[in-house]
Protein backbone atom coordinates (compact mmCIF):
# COMPACT_ATOMS: atom_id res chain seq x y z
CA UNK A 1 0.00 0.00 0.00
CA UNK A 2 1.37 3.56 -0.93
CA UNK A 3 0.62 6.12 1.77
CA UNK A 4 1.34 9.88 2.24
CA UNK A 5 1.46 11.22 5.36
CA UNK A 6 0.65 15.09 5.24
CA UNK A 7 2.25 17.18 8.46
CA UNK A 8 3.34 20.46 9.79
CA UNK A 9 6.08 19.78 12.62
CA UNK A 10 6.08 22.26 14.85
CA UNK A 11 9.43 24.23 16.12
CA UNK A 12 11.64 22.00 18.81
CA UNK A 13 11.33 25.41 20.70
CA UNK A 14 8.74 23.76 21.56
CA UNK A 15 8.89 20.03 22.33
CA UNK A 16 5.74 18.18 20.53
CA UNK A 17 4.69 14.84 21.40
CA UNK A 18 2.56 14.91 18.19
CA UNK A 19 5.65 15.38 16.12
CA UNK A 20 6.86 12.19 17.97
CA UNK A 21 3.73 10.31 17.47
CA UNK A 22 3.65 11.05 13.18
CA UNK A 23 7.65 9.66 13.27
CA UNK A 24 6.50 6.79 14.99
CA UNK A 25 3.44 6.05 12.94
CA UNK A 26 5.42 7.04 9.47
CA UNK A 27 8.05 4.05 10.50
CA UNK A 28 5.42 1.43 11.84
CA UNK A 29 3.72 1.09 8.62
CA UNK A 30 7.33 1.13 6.89
CA UNK A 31 7.96 -1.61 8.94
CA UNK A 32 4.41 -3.66 8.16
CA UNK A 33 5.91 -3.64 4.69
CA UNK A 34 4.13 -0.38 3.72
CA UNK A 35 5.29 2.53 0.92
CA UNK A 36 5.41 5.76 2.84
CA UNK A 37 5.81 9.12 2.04
CA UNK A 38 6.05 11.83 4.01
CA UNK A 39 5.17 15.10 2.80
CA UNK A 40 6.40 17.43 5.58
CA UNK A 41 7.11 21.59 6.09
CA UNK A 42 9.50 21.96 9.20
CA UNK A 43 8.56 25.95 11.04
CA UNK A 44 12.39 26.07 12.14
CA UNK A 45 13.61 25.81 8.66
CA UNK A 46 11.05 28.00 7.83
CA UNK A 47 12.14 31.07 10.01
CA UNK A 48 13.06 34.24 9.14
CA UNK A 49 12.10 37.76 9.61
CA UNK A 50 9.16 37.97 8.31
CA UNK A 51 7.93 34.28 8.84
CA UNK A 52 5.30 35.51 11.35
CA UNK A 53 3.05 37.86 8.95
CA UNK A 54 3.56 35.41 5.88
CA UNK A 55 2.56 32.87 8.04
CA UNK A 56 -0.39 35.28 9.92
CA UNK A 57 -1.60 35.54 5.71
CA UNK A 58 -1.39 32.03 4.60
CA UNK A 59 -3.67 30.70 7.53
CA UNK A 60 -6.32 33.30 7.18
CA UNK A 61 -6.48 32.85 3.53
CA UNK A 62 -5.44 28.93 3.86
CA UNK A 63 -2.72 29.33 1.49
CA UNK A 64 0.33 28.03 2.15
CA UNK A 65 2.58 24.98 0.97
CA UNK A 66 0.56 23.10 -1.85
CA UNK A 67 1.79 19.29 -1.91
CA UNK A 68 -0.48 18.33 -4.87
CA UNK A 69 2.38 18.12 -7.25
CA UNK A 70 4.32 15.37 -5.07
CA UNK A 71 1.28 13.59 -4.19
CA UNK A 72 0.50 13.05 -8.03
CA UNK A 73 4.16 12.02 -8.53
CA UNK A 74 3.79 9.66 -5.60
CA UNK A 75 0.65 8.18 -6.45
CA UNK A 76 -0.33 7.07 -3.21
CA UNK A 77 -3.46 4.75 -2.16
CA UNK A 78 -4.27 6.96 0.92
CA UNK A 79 -3.40 10.48 2.02
CA UNK A 80 -2.87 11.01 5.67
CA UNK A 81 -2.93 14.19 7.42
CA UNK A 82 -2.01 14.88 10.47
CA UNK A 83 -1.36 18.63 11.34
CA UNK A 84 -1.62 21.21 8.51
CA UNK A 85 -1.24 24.25 10.83
CA UNK A 86 0.73 26.63 10.30
CA UNK A 87 3.11 26.04 7.02
CA UNK A 88 0.38 24.12 4.67
CA UNK A 89 -2.39 25.19 2.68
CA UNK A 90 -5.83 23.41 2.56
CA UNK A 91 -7.81 24.41 -0.46
CA UNK A 92 -5.81 21.27 -2.57
CA UNK A 93 -7.66 18.59 -0.22
CA UNK A 94 -10.72 19.63 -2.18
CA UNK A 95 -9.43 18.98 -4.98
CA UNK A 96 -7.51 15.58 -4.33
CA UNK A 97 -9.40 12.73 -6.17
CA UNK A 98 -8.08 9.79 -3.73
CA UNK A 99 -9.57 9.36 -0.54
CA UNK A 100 -8.16 11.21 2.54
CA UNK A 101 -7.63 10.26 6.18
CA UNK A 102 -7.22 13.01 9.12
CA UNK A 103 -6.11 12.41 12.70
CA UNK A 104 -7.16 15.46 15.03
CA UNK A 105 -4.47 15.46 17.84
CA UNK A 106 -5.81 18.53 19.41
CA UNK A 107 -9.12 20.57 19.06
CA UNK A 108 -7.30 23.54 16.05
CA UNK A 109 -10.12 23.09 13.85
CA UNK A 110 -12.28 24.25 16.31
CA UNK A 111 -10.59 26.13 18.64
CA UNK A 112 -7.85 29.60 17.72
CA UNK A 113 -5.68 27.95 20.79
CA UNK A 114 -6.14 23.70 19.97
CA UNK A 115 -7.14 23.28 23.75
CA UNK A 116 -10.88 24.33 24.36
CA UNK A 117 -9.41 25.76 27.42
CA UNK A 118 -9.15 29.40 28.82
CA UNK A 119 -8.39 31.70 31.92
CA UNK A 120 -7.98 28.11 33.82
CA UNK A 121 -11.12 26.15 33.00
CA UNK A 122 -12.88 24.35 29.68
CA UNK A 123 -14.03 27.15 27.04
CA UNK A 124 -16.37 26.30 24.10
CA UNK A 125 -17.46 29.70 23.05
CA UNK A 126 -15.96 29.76 19.86
CA UNK A 127 -17.66 26.23 18.93
CA UNK A 128 -21.00 27.16 20.21
CA UNK A 129 -20.85 30.94 19.50
CA UNK A 130 -19.46 32.39 17.30
CA UNK A 131 -15.13 32.77 16.56
CA UNK A 132 -14.85 36.10 17.27
CA UNK A 133 -14.64 35.28 20.69
CA UNK A 134 -11.31 34.09 20.43
CA UNK A 135 -10.47 37.59 19.25
CA UNK A 136 -11.60 39.34 21.71
CA UNK A 137 -10.16 37.35 24.56
CA UNK A 138 -6.58 37.17 22.30
CA UNK A 139 -6.62 33.07 22.75
CA UNK A 140 -3.51 32.70 20.55
CA UNK A 141 -0.19 33.64 22.25
CA UNK A 142 -2.40 36.15 24.18
CA UNK A 143 -2.52 38.53 21.45
CA UNK A 144 -5.47 39.69 19.38
CA UNK A 145 -3.12 40.25 16.30
CA UNK A 146 -2.14 36.74 16.27
CA UNK A 147 -5.46 35.11 17.01
CA UNK A 148 -7.49 37.15 14.05
CA UNK A 149 -5.79 34.81 11.52
CA UNK A 150 -6.90 31.35 13.39
CA UNK A 151 -10.03 32.96 14.06
CA UNK A 152 -10.92 33.61 10.50
CA UNK A 153 -9.88 30.39 9.35
CA UNK A 154 -12.08 28.24 11.48
CA UNK A 155 -15.10 27.76 9.84
CA UNK A 156 -13.42 27.36 6.37
CA UNK A 157 -11.20 24.73 7.87
CA UNK A 158 -13.68 22.55 9.30
CA UNK A 159 -15.31 22.38 6.35
CA UNK A 160 -12.40 22.10 3.64
CA UNK A 161 -10.74 19.63 5.78
CA UNK A 162 -12.72 17.63 7.90
CA UNK A 163 -15.70 17.88 5.57
CA UNK A 164 -13.10 16.15 2.75
CA UNK A 165 -11.93 13.88 4.90
CA UNK A 166 -13.14 10.17 4.38
CA UNK A 167 -12.69 9.41 8.09
CA UNK A 168 -11.41 11.64 10.83
CA UNK A 169 -9.04 9.60 13.25
CA UNK A 170 -9.67 10.34 16.62
CA UNK A 171 -7.33 9.24 19.33
CA UNK A 172 -9.56 8.50 22.63
CA UNK A 173 -13.07 8.11 23.55
CA UNK A 174 -13.48 11.46 25.22
CA UNK A 175 -11.98 13.59 22.44
CA UNK A 176 -14.66 11.63 20.07
CA UNK A 177 -17.20 12.56 22.06
CA UNK A 178 -15.87 15.91 22.21
CA UNK A 179 -15.27 16.31 17.95
CA UNK A 180 -18.99 15.15 17.38
CA UNK A 181 -20.35 17.73 18.92
CA UNK A 182 -19.10 20.49 16.79
CA UNK A 183 -19.39 18.42 13.44
CA UNK A 184 -21.48 17.74 10.82
CA UNK A 185 -23.46 14.42 11.56
CA UNK A 186 -22.35 12.91 8.55
CA UNK A 187 -18.86 13.15 8.95
CA UNK A 188 -17.31 9.88 10.18
CA UNK A 189 -15.01 9.81 12.88
CA UNK A 190 -13.15 6.30 14.43
CA UNK A 191 -11.20 6.18 17.75
CA UNK A 192 -7.57 4.79 16.92
CA UNK A 193 -5.30 5.44 20.46
CA UNK A 194 -1.60 6.14 19.42
CA UNK A 195 0.65 3.55 19.62
CA UNK A 196 3.99 3.06 22.27
CA UNK A 197 7.01 0.93 21.87
CA UNK A 198 7.04 -1.87 24.31
CA UNK A 199 10.31 -3.10 24.11
CA UNK A 200 11.64 -4.00 27.60
CA UNK A 201 9.36 -5.83 30.10
CA UNK A 202 7.27 -4.47 32.52
CA UNK A 203 6.59 -6.44 35.92
CA UNK A 204 3.16 -5.20 36.98
CA UNK A 205 2.66 -5.97 40.98
CA UNK A 206 6.14 -5.57 41.81
CA UNK A 207 6.83 -2.73 44.36
CA UNK A 208 8.54 0.34 43.86
CA UNK A 209 9.66 3.22 45.38
CA UNK A 210 7.03 5.73 47.15
CA UNK A 211 7.76 8.24 45.06
CA UNK A 212 4.98 9.69 42.66
CA UNK A 213 5.89 10.97 39.29
CA UNK A 214 4.25 13.68 37.30
CA UNK A 215 5.28 15.52 34.18
CA UNK A 216 4.70 17.68 31.23
CA UNK A 217 4.78 21.44 30.02
CA UNK A 218 4.70 23.81 32.85
CA UNK A 219 1.40 25.94 31.33
CA UNK A 220 -1.67 26.68 32.82
CA UNK A 221 -3.93 24.07 30.64
CA UNK A 222 -1.23 21.14 32.04
CA UNK A 223 -2.85 21.60 35.98
CA UNK A 224 1.01 21.80 37.66
CA UNK A 225 0.24 24.96 39.58
CA UNK A 226 -3.31 23.48 40.72
CA UNK A 227 -1.36 20.05 41.95
CA UNK A 228 1.69 21.49 44.10
CA UNK A 229 -0.82 23.73 45.75
CA UNK A 230 -2.79 21.07 46.72
CA UNK A 231 -0.20 18.18 46.96
CA UNK A 232 -0.25 17.09 50.39
CA UNK A 233 2.64 17.09 52.61
CA UNK A 234 3.07 13.58 53.42
CA UNK A 235 3.53 12.00 49.72
CA UNK A 236 6.70 12.41 47.94
CA UNK A 237 6.28 14.33 44.36
CA UNK A 238 9.20 14.16 41.20
CA UNK A 239 8.06 16.31 38.47
CA UNK A 240 9.70 16.89 35.22
CA UNK A 241 9.42 19.46 32.98
CA UNK A 242 9.46 22.97 32.56
CA UNK A 243 8.04 26.31 30.96
CA UNK A 244 6.88 29.41 31.45
CA UNK A 245 5.08 28.88 34.95
CA UNK A 246 8.26 27.56 35.89
CA UNK A 247 8.96 30.12 38.44
CA UNK A 248 5.83 30.30 40.12
CA UNK A 249 5.37 26.26 40.05
CA UNK A 250 8.70 25.76 42.18
CA UNK A 251 7.95 28.43 44.60
CA UNK A 252 4.46 26.85 45.64
CA UNK A 253 6.30 24.04 46.17
CA UNK A 254 8.61 25.10 48.82
CA UNK A 255 8.34 23.26 52.16
CA UNK A 256 6.49 20.21 50.19
CA UNK A 257 8.11 16.99 49.40
CA UNK A 258 8.49 17.80 45.88
CA UNK A 259 11.45 17.70 43.47
CA UNK A 260 11.94 18.60 40.18
CA UNK A 261 13.86 17.72 37.17
CA UNK A 262 14.70 19.08 33.75
CA UNK A 263 13.39 17.45 30.75
CA UNK A 264 14.82 13.86 29.52
CA UNK A 265 15.26 11.86 26.69
CA UNK A 266 13.25 9.33 25.94
CA UNK A 267 15.14 6.44 27.18
CA UNK A 268 15.82 7.83 30.55
CA UNK A 269 12.22 9.19 31.11
CA UNK A 270 11.14 4.97 31.28
CA UNK A 271 13.70 4.19 33.87
CA UNK A 272 12.09 6.83 35.38
CA UNK A 273 8.90 6.17 35.58
CA UNK A 274 9.76 1.99 36.13
CA UNK A 275 11.11 3.32 39.50
CA UNK A 276 7.82 5.10 40.39
CA UNK A 277 4.84 4.61 42.47
CA UNK A 278 2.70 5.88 39.95
CA UNK A 279 1.79 8.75 37.90
CA UNK A 280 -0.18 11.59 38.69
CA UNK A 281 -1.70 13.77 35.64
CA UNK A 282 -3.11 16.67 36.25
CA UNK A 283 -4.18 18.01 32.96
CA UNK A 284 -7.35 20.25 32.82
CA UNK A 285 -7.98 19.86 29.39
CA UNK A 286 -9.85 17.98 27.40
CA UNK A 287 -6.22 15.96 26.65
CA UNK A 288 -6.98 12.81 24.82
CA UNK A 289 -3.73 10.67 24.34
CA UNK A 290 -1.35 11.86 26.48
CA UNK A 291 1.84 9.16 25.85
CA UNK A 292 3.13 9.63 29.11
CA UNK A 293 -0.50 8.05 30.06
CA UNK A 294 0.31 4.99 28.02
CA UNK A 295 3.92 4.88 28.89
CA UNK A 296 3.23 4.81 32.95
CA UNK A 297 0.61 1.87 32.24
CA UNK A 298 2.73 -0.04 29.80
CA UNK A 299 4.73 -0.68 32.91
CA UNK A 300 2.05 -1.28 35.63
CA UNK A 301 1.74 2.42 37.10
CA UNK A 302 -1.46 3.06 38.66
CA UNK A 303 -2.92 6.72 36.97
CA UNK A 304 -3.89 9.30 39.44
CA UNK A 305 -5.64 12.07 37.02
CA UNK A 306 -7.71 15.57 37.30
CA UNK A 307 -11.10 14.60 36.45
CA UNK A 308 -11.78 16.04 33.10
CA UNK A 309 -9.08 14.26 31.04
CA UNK A 310 -9.00 11.51 28.76
CA UNK A 311 -6.94 9.60 31.23
CA UNK A 312 -9.59 10.17 34.04
CA UNK A 313 -12.02 8.82 32.16
CA UNK A 314 -9.62 5.69 31.06
CA UNK A 315 -8.87 4.99 34.69
CA UNK A 316 -12.20 5.21 36.60
CA UNK A 317 -13.53 2.65 33.98
CA UNK A 318 -11.65 0.27 34.16
CA UNK A 319 -9.86 0.51 37.50
CA UNK A 320 -6.32 1.57 36.52
CA UNK A 321 -6.16 4.58 39.30
CA UNK A 322 -8.00 7.30 40.39
CA UNK A 323 -9.56 10.50 39.95
CA UNK A 324 -9.64 14.04 41.62
CA UNK A 325 -10.98 17.27 41.35
CA UNK A 326 -9.79 19.32 44.31
CA UNK A 327 -6.64 19.02 47.29
CA UNK A 328 -9.16 16.85 49.00
CA UNK A 329 -10.45 14.22 46.72
CA UNK A 330 -6.89 13.87 45.82
CA UNK A 331 -5.28 12.79 48.91
CA UNK A 332 -8.44 10.41 48.64
CA UNK A 333 -7.13 9.41 45.62
CA UNK A 334 -3.32 8.79 46.34
CA UNK A 335 -4.77 6.27 49.27
CA UNK A 336 -6.95 4.12 47.17
CA UNK A 337 -3.66 3.45 44.98
CA UNK A 338 -1.76 2.80 47.79
CA UNK A 339 -4.45 0.30 49.49
CA UNK A 340 -4.97 -1.54 46.06
CA UNK A 341 -1.63 -1.17 43.78
CA UNK A 342 -1.29 -4.27 42.64
CA UNK A 343 -4.66 -4.66 41.46
CA UNK A 344 -4.63 -1.72 39.51
CA UNK A 345 -1.14 -1.97 38.27
CA UNK A 346 -2.13 -5.40 36.56
CA UNK A 347 -4.83 -3.39 35.12
CA UNK A 348 -2.79 -0.99 33.89
CA UNK A 349 -0.37 -3.56 31.90
CA UNK A 350 -3.20 -5.07 31.16
CA UNK A 351 -4.95 -2.11 29.74
CA UNK A 352 -1.66 -0.88 27.91
CA UNK A 353 -1.63 -4.26 26.18
CA UNK A 354 -5.38 -4.24 24.71
CA UNK A 355 -5.05 -0.40 24.06
CA UNK A 356 -1.15 1.22 23.03
CA UNK A 357 0.31 -1.40 21.07
CA UNK A 358 2.28 -0.73 17.69
CA UNK A 359 0.50 -3.98 16.35
CA UNK A 360 -3.39 -3.19 17.44
CA UNK A 361 -2.58 0.56 15.73
CA UNK A 362 -1.30 -1.23 12.65
CA UNK A 363 -4.18 -3.27 12.78
CA UNK A 364 -6.89 -1.07 13.09
CA UNK A 365 -5.06 1.92 10.43
CA UNK A 366 -4.87 -0.76 8.02
CA UNK A 367 -8.48 -1.80 8.44
CA UNK A 368 -9.54 1.79 7.65
CA UNK A 369 -7.12 2.06 4.58
CA UNK A 370 -8.23 -0.63 3.56
CA UNK A 371 -11.54 -0.15 3.35
CA UNK A 372 -11.01 3.17 1.93
CA UNK A 373 -8.86 2.26 -1.19
CA UNK A 374 -10.88 2.77 -4.16
CA UNK A 375 -9.82 3.06 -8.31
CA UNK A 376 -7.22 5.46 -8.47
CA UNK A 377 -8.12 8.55 -9.83
CA UNK A 378 -5.21 9.69 -12.11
Amino acid sequence: MRIAVVHSFYSNSQPSGENNVVQDQVLAMREAGHEVLLVRQDTDELLGNLFAIKTGVNVALGTGYDPTPVLRDFKPDIVHVHNLFPNFAVQWLSDWPGPIVVTLHNYRMFCSNGLLFRSGSICNLCPEEGNRNAVFHACYRNSRLATIPLAVSRTRNVRDVLGRASVVVTTSELSDDVVRRFLDPQIRTCVIPNFVEDQDESVPGTTRSQRWLALGRFSSEKGFVELVRDWPKSAHLMIIGDGELAADIRESARNKNIDFHASVPRETLRKIISESYGLVFPSRWYESDPQVVAEAMRLGLPVVAFHVNSAAQLVDQIGAGAVYSDAQSLVVALESVRSDWNKMSQIARAEFLSRWTKSNWISKIEAIYNELIDVPKW
